[in-house]
C-alpha cells in the first residue's frame, strides 16, 4: 500500500489501537500481533501478523513489511482442545460412587 498511510486504509479507530505497536516497529523493533475480525455475517476470522522494520543503509528505519497469517483453524483447534480439557477436569472430580 505504497504512498498510503496506514490509518487511510483501517479507518483512525482501529489505528489507534495499533499505534502503539507501530510506533515500536518504527523504533526498529519486529512486532507480532494475533487479532480476530468479525464479519457482517457474525463470522470471525483470526489473525496472526508480523510487523518487520526496513533499514537503510545506514541503519534508519524508513518503513516496515506486514505479513498476515490465517490462524483460523489453529484457534478453533486450541478452543476445541480447552474445552475437552475443562470437561475432562470436572469428570476427574467427581466421585463415580455417589
Amino acid at each position: 500500500m505504497l504512498g498510503k498511510y496506514v490509518w487511510e486504509i483501517i479507518g483512525q479507530e482501529a489505528y489507534n489501537t495499533v499505534k502503539q505497536t507501530i510506533d515500536r516497529v518504527l523504533e526498529g523493533q519486529q512486532q507480532t500481533v494475533e487479532f480476530d475480525i468479525t464479519y457482517q455475517t457474525g463470522d470471525t476470522s483470526y489473525i496472526n501478523t508480523i510487523l518487520t522494520p526496513d533499514f537503510d543503509a545506514s541503519n534508519q528505519v524508513v518503513g516496515y513489511y506486514l505479513v498476515f497469517f490465517d490462524i483460523t483453524e489453529r484457534k478453533r483447534l486450541e478452543d476445541s482442545l480447552k474445552q475437552a480439557n475443562d470437561q475432562l477436569e470436572r469428570l476427574a472430580t467427581v466421585d463415580g460412587l455417589t
